[in-house]
C-alpha cells in the first residue's frame, strides 16, 4: 500500500469529485487497519478545499466501525 502512497493521497483530496474522496476514505477505513485509518486522518489535516475536508470528516465521523481493533487510540 505504501508504493500506491501517492495514488491514495491524490484521490483522498480530488477537488473535482467529491464522490472520489468518500468512496476513497470509506474503502480505507472498511480495512480496519492503522494505515488505512492514518491516510484519511492525514488527508483530512492536509484538505485545502471546504469540500474535501467535510467529506473526510463526515467518513469519520458517520461511520464508527472505522476503529481499528486497537481501538479508539
Amino acid at each position: 500500500m505504501e508504493e500506491r502512497a501517492d495514488v491514495i493521497h491524490h484521490l483522498l483530496l480530488d477537488t473535482q469529485d467529491t464522490w472520489v474522496i468518500q468512496e476513497t476514505a470509506e474503502a480505507l477505513l472498511a480495512r480496519k487497519d492503522t494505515i488505512g485509518l492514518r491516510y484519511v486522518l492525514l488527508a483530512c489535516s492536509r484538505a485545502d478545499t471546504n469540500d474535501a475536508a467535510d467529506q473526510l470528516g463526515a467518513a469519520l465521523a458517520c461511520n464508527p466501525q472505522w476503529m481499528t481493533p486497537e481501538g479508539a487510540d
